[in-house]
């Protein structure tokens, strides 16, 4: 209670929260957030508000945006080290935005990579993540790109590899348990384009693969690969798999082209009659050693074989059809009679 002076009548005081002061106080909680939601709605900008990417990764919130202006960027921290991402982020790159080292994806992170040059390695490490419109290059070194562990990337419209006159040694390596597609990328200058291991799962969809030595490689003794290929293009590569070891779970379109065109002609040839001057079954022997036969690892060598294959078959047929319709006259008689 207040006493008013010269009277005794009494007044309340009001309560704390209808003061000034009270009122402030109580609206301070709904004033940080309303601040803390505004700065993370906008996005970080390197190097208007962080020097580099990696002060921009500390600075800013989960799921937050950084943008990065043209110009190359350093991602090389002390002692060599590369710039790692630690929590869901959205990095945009402007037009001409180079990023010169190594950028890993470590534990807990996930987001999208967009419009950035890499002129080093990018290693997805674990998390979800999805890379589009990037050119990740690594000249001399190991490996242009990197999915490992329980990692699941997917790589769209990205070029990945080394240059003409510095090959990559690898294009793509993928091992542990990770999960990797490639839609609509170029995978080029590698000595090695593709390499995994363990029991991961790559999935290649319309892309290319060119000026590479081997297109494919196996790690020793991993049999749980899983590889699927749709509508990719392999061009001025030497060869398809490294030392033929090429693992069971392999499905593309070629590989079901071969098997509809073996199921094809074994009926076809299973309807015709054995010529009597050849022995029995073989154009159906023909068929399979061309599908089955030392072809099977390269689908040219087999398309190959079968076009030959055929080719014999058909005129097999044709000898015999003729020779059936030729009357040859016994001994001791003439061809006037």
């Amino acid at each position: 209670m207040q006493e008013l002076p010269g009277r005794a009548l009494t007044l309340p005081c009001p309560p704390r929260s209808q003061t000034v002061h009270g009122r402030a106080l109580a609206e301070l909680p709904e004033m940080v957030y309303a601040i803390m939601r505004e700065r993370m709605s906008m996005p970080i900008v390197v190097p208007d508000d962080c020097y580099s990417l990696n002060a921009a990764i500390c600075e800013a919130s989960a799921m937050q945006t950084i943008v990065v202006r043209a110009g190359a960027h350093s991602l090389v921290l002390g002692q060599g080290m590369p710039t790692r991402v630690d929590k869901p982020l959205h990095i945009v790159g402007e037009p001409g935005a180079v990023l010169v080292g190594g950028l890993h994806m470590g534990m807990d992170s996930s987001g999208t990579l967009t419009n950035v040059q890499i002129q080093g390695h990018l290693w997805c490490y674990d998390g979800l993540w999805e890379i589009t419109a990037c050119s990740i290059s690594n000249r001399n070194q190991d490996a242009a790109v990197v999915v490992s562990n329980c990692a699941r990337a997917h790589f769209k419209e990205c070029d990945i590899g080394g240059v003409s006159r510095a090959r990559s040694y690898h294009g793509v390596i993928q091992y542990g348990d990770s999960l990797l597609c490639l839609e609509s990328c170029e995978i080029f200058h590698s000595r090695l384009a593709v390499s995994l291991g363990n029991e991961c799962r790559c999935y290649l969809l319309g892309c290319d693969l060119t000026d590479c030595d081997v297109v494919f490689a196996c790690m020793q003794g991993d049999t749980g690969i899983h590889l699927e290929v749709e509508d990719c293009e392999i061009a001025r590569s030497g060869v398809v798999w490294k030392d033929g070891r090429r693992p069971p779970n392999v499905i593309s379109r070629v590989q079901y082209f071969f098997w509809a065109l073996e199921t094809s002609l074994m009926c076809f040839c299973a309807s015709l009659p054995p010529p009597s001057i050849s022995s029995p079954g073989l154009p159906s022997w023909c068929v399979l050693f061309a599908v089955q036969g030392p072809g099977w690892f390269c689908p040219y060598i087999s398309l190959m074989c079968v076009c030959v294959c055929v080719c014999v078959c058909v005129c097999v047929c044709v000898l015999c059809t003729i020779c059936a319709h030729i009357h040859i006259p016994s001994p001791g008689k003439s061809w006037a009679t």
